[in-house]
């Protein structure tokens, strides 16, 4: 069985666009399960998850009380009854086969965990400082995941999956805190960087992971997220995500420090002010971020806020 985990927050109106695009997925042999997990709705989500329905699937709500991204995602592995566990948003489309093609490209590798292919939707105008594609594209802020090439294995020099389209083989998880409930959006706080620190743990072990490019995952744009405040604050909390989920273990530091920092920062702030001068407002949006998610790790290295 595939085990659908939907987490939820104050979201009614796309949660069920999402969940009309999960109604028309392609069953396994094995069947297939919806479980959405509210976390701590106050809107009228709680009321009609009562009588949500999804298609030909089963579907299964449980409330989580504990505000936060990581607190709802394990209370999902723990409610659900399949063998692979799937993560998705409530704000996206997924295609017909996603499930399906997930899991079945993961099992075809060998890997027992991985993500597939996140598109974003753009609204008909953008601002000019926003790069639609390309290495500037921030796929934090925008919700992309879009590596080129056949499915295979992610090395550490690949970005890792994303976790609107990410799928885990229960053999995988073990305890009560798969992700780590120091991370994870919780409210207005954009920490994110559980999925992040989840797949690094993998790699730390040496467990191999997979990216699936037919496994497709279609995220809206928000409006809110074409605000370069957005963008700013986003790219802030990201590195300290970075930070408190370990990412610079084993680097060389100065005053407890890790040297990469500094170095970074100073690129990114001259590439910020080159662009300003040229007029490539995409460069200098993408500059700028990098400023804000190192200050980000330095803030995460000194800890909680």
């Amino acid at each position: 069985m595939i085990s659908i985990v939907v987490c939820t927050h104050n979201r009614w109106a796309s949660l069920t666009r999402t969940l009309a695009s999960l109604s028309s997925q392609v069953s396994p042999p094995g069947g297939l399960e919806i479980m959405i997990v509210d976390n701590g709705s106050t809107d009228e989500t709680r009321d009609r998850l009562a009588a949500v329905t999804c298609g030909p699937h089963p579907v299964r709500a449980v409330r989580e009380p504990r505000l936060g991204q990581s607190y709802a995602r394990n209370r999902g592995i723990a409610e659900a009854r399949g063998d692979w566990i799937l993560f998705t948003d409530d704000d996206v489309l997924v295609d017909p086969a996603w499930a399906v093609r997930l899991t079945g490209g993961l099992e075809a590798l060998g890997m027992s965990a991985g993500g597939g292919r996140v598109i974003p939707n753009w609204p008909e105008t953008v601002p000019r400082w926003v790069a639609r594609d390309g290495p500037r594209l921030e796929r934090i802020a925008f919700v992309a995941f879009m590596p080129p090439g056949p499915a295979r294995g992610l090395g550490v020099d690949d970005p890792p999956p994303v976790g609107c389209n990410m799928a885990v083989h229960r053999r995988l998880v073990s305890g009560p805190e798969t992700f780590s409930t120091q991370l994870g959006h919780r409210g207005r706080r954009l920490v994110g960087g559980e999925d992040t620190a989840f797949f690094a743990r993998l790699a730390a072990t040496g467990i191999p992971f997979g990216y699936i490019p037919d496994a497709v995952v279609r995220h809206p744009v928000e409006r809110e997220r074409l605000h370069l405040a957005y963008l700013l604050r986003r790219r802030f909390w990201e590195g300290y995500g970075t930070a408190q989920s370990g990412g610079f273990v084993g680097r060389r530091r100065w005053l407890g420090i890790p040297l990469t920092i500094p170095r970074e920062l100073g690129r990114s702030l001259g590439d910020c002010v080159r662009a300003t001068v040229l007029g490539d407002w995409p460069a200098a949006a993408h500059g700028l971020g990098g400023v804000f998610n190192r200050l980000g790790c330095l803030r995460g290295l000194v800890g909680s806020p």
